[in-house]
């Protein structure tokens, strides 16, 4: 079962949402898009693929343990965008596989403007 979580300012995922979403990814590109409050994930060699959304950051993938879970560091997206941060909250996960994305969603993930 696919597992991803927002846990404050960070993002965690078990082994198998690790390993399907992000591979042997140790760095990628996270990009929040206010319009359906979605975070965006692609892998950093693939630059490219966030091309539209300028304001993405670059993060690392921590391993969390020896089970393969990994966290990944929000702290500057959230920083940068305002985002209110959530806590133990569960994401439903799309992935593009045209643009090679990763679309996470939470209806509690909002800037603070957008939650009024």
């Amino acid at each position: 079962m696919l597992d991803c979580r927002l846990a404050g300012h960070h993002l965690r995922l078990n082994a198998e949402a690790a390993d399907r979403l992000l591979g042997e990814a140790t760095r990628v590109l996270v990009a929040w898009r206010p319009e359906d409050g979605a975070l965006l994930l692609a892998p950093a060699a693939e630059r490219h693929l966030l091309r539209f959304n300028p304001g993405h950051c670059e993060a690392l993938v921590k391993l969390r343990n020896a089970g393969g879970d990994k966290a990944i560091g929000l702290h500057e997206l959230y920083a940068e965008h305002r985002l209110v941060p959530v806590d133990d909250a569960t994401l439903d996960v799309e992935t593009d596989e045209a643009l090679g994305l990763v679309i996470l969603r939470h209806a509690a993930l909002r800037a603070p403007a957008e939650m009024a």
